[in-house]
């Protein structure tokens, strides 16, 4: 019989290659040429100096589990920032996407009105939350479209040069573009929607120029590759992450983002596929080491499986996420929408300030596993089984479930008694040792091992 022990399961994970000690202070590198594109110069050449920052050198292979939540277009609504964000909170969820609409607060060129996003970055603070914000919809002196390749490169600098330093003490990331990978020009969803699907060359040389200016004002802030849809091709480019690091985009991202629903069985049947895909196209291009951030990701109450499907979803599809190599995932859309009513349900807050569908599920999951890491699925499972273990600071949690529906034993090595949870955090029973061996008790439903008394 095979045991797992929560204590030695996983062995430290040293990485290969050169070892980098870092220290606070960083040095300075002058960089290759850096295409400058304007109006009137399209591609001319400056010089760029570059600041390198040397990477800490960690024995695990993965960041600790961190969750978010993405309120899309009402991010700065004053009743979701109110009553919302500390809903949240509540959950364990420790980041929000803030949407930045360039166009609405630089009203014409040097003027800003900061009024509606002041509220939302002080309620992060207050909540003691990081924001994960997200630069989009370019004004018209910068941009054919709101949607579409800037055209002026001082104007992108100008306008970050006044964000950064506004927010970034409650910023922990920066994203260029949500789905720069959309090809329709513009979206039917407007600016929310990228159209820099058929332009790589541009992208990557404008987030070389956003990736500069904010490293240069916030050193320690994560610059983010925008959030990819890589799916539905009838709208997204399949090859624009492809082409953009043709293009040179490799060392202008600290981590990858990109989006997953399930949607595409065929080529995603689930989250792990895709997020392997991105990753082995970056490792083409001798792009490694960046984080991966899954900035949209849910499921719907109303789907095939109704509410059981989205409490699963929650579980399965996450854990599957962070046990790949995710470390953040933003569930989208977290607040019910009564502008433009959708027809899924993926809300975990409704119109009316309530935790609705899946958010004990999610609640209960993000106070388990956050700040926890996973190296991968476990080893050596029974035949029926899928199970991960996330681990720190000698309190594991382990999460698993049968792929049949059916019923199994997953036999664990321990010396203590253990809690067996069911997926909305209620306890099941206590499960104690028997020479050693802790039997845990695995259904189709997700469950969860836990130090007994947490």
């Amino acid at each position: 019989m095979t045991t797992h022990s929560l204590r030695r399961l996983f062995a430290p994970v040293l990485f290969a290659g050169l070892l980098f000690l870092a220290f606070s202070a960083s040095f300075h590198a002058t960089a290759r040429s850096m295409p400058a594109k304007t109006a009137d110069a399209p591609f001319a050449t400056i010089p760029v100096t570059s600041t390198v920052y040397l990477p800490v050198i960690s024995n695990r292979p993965w960041a600790p589990v961190k969750f978010g939540a993405d309120f899309g277009h009402m991010t700065a609504y004053t009743d979701v920032v109110t009553f919302d964000y500390p809903l949240v909170s509540q959950t364990g969820a420790g980041w929000i996407r803030v949407w930045l609409p360039w166009a609405e607060i630089e009203t014409s060129p040097g003027v800003y009105d900061w009024s509606a996003y002041d509220s939302v970055f002080q309620q992060i603070e207050d909540l003691g939350m990081r924001a994960l914000v997200v630069l989009y919809n370019a004004p018209s002196w910068a941009a054919n479209l709101p949607c579409a390749p800037i055209t002026d490169d001082q104007a992108l600098v100008d306008f970050v040069k006044v964000m950064v330093p506004r927010y970034q003490e409650n910023v922990g990331a920066w994203e260029f573009i949500n789905e720069p990978d959309g090809t329709h020009e513009p979206h039917p969803y407007g600016p929310y929607i990228g159209c820099w699907g058929r332009h790589p060359q541009e992208y990557a040389h404008s987030l070389q120029v956003f990736y500069e200016t904010v490293k240069e004002l916030d050193p320690d802030g994560l610059v983010f590759f925008g959030g990819l849809a890589y799916d539905s091709w009838e709208y997204f480019q399949r090859d624009f992450l492809a082409k953009t690091l043709e293009n040179g985009a490799g060392d202008y991202f600290d981590g990858l983002s990109f989006h997953f629903y399930p949607i595409n069985a065929a080529e995603f049947p689930d989250v792990t596929y895709k997020l392997a895909e991105l990753r082995d196209t970056m490792a083409r291009y001798g792009v490694t080491g960046k984080r991966l951030w899954i900035t949209e990701m849910s499921m719907w109450a109303n789907g095939e499986n109704g509410l059981e499907g989205q409490r699963d979803f929650v579980v399965k599809e996450l854990s599957r996420a962070y046990c790949a190599g995710a470390d953040n995932t933003f569930w989208f859309a977290i607040r019910q929408d009564t502008q433009y009513p959708p027809t899924l349900y993926r809300w975990l807050i409704d119109a009316e300030h309530n935790p609705v569908n899946a958010y004990d599920t999610f609640a209960n999951y993000a106070n388990l596993v956050t700040g926890k890491v996973c190296d991968g699925p476990m080893p050596n499972l029974p035949e029926n089984v899928e199970a991960y273990l996330f681990d720190v600071d000698d309190n594991p949690v382990i999460v698993a479930w049968t792929t049949d529906g059916g019923s199994a034993t997953l036999p664990v090595e321990d010396d203590s008694s253990r809690l067996l949870l069911d997926r909305e955090g209620t306890a099941i029973q206590t499960l104690t040792p028997n020479s050693g061996v802790i039997d845990m008790p695995v259904e189709g439903e997700p469950r969860f091992l836990v130090k007994s008394g947490d």
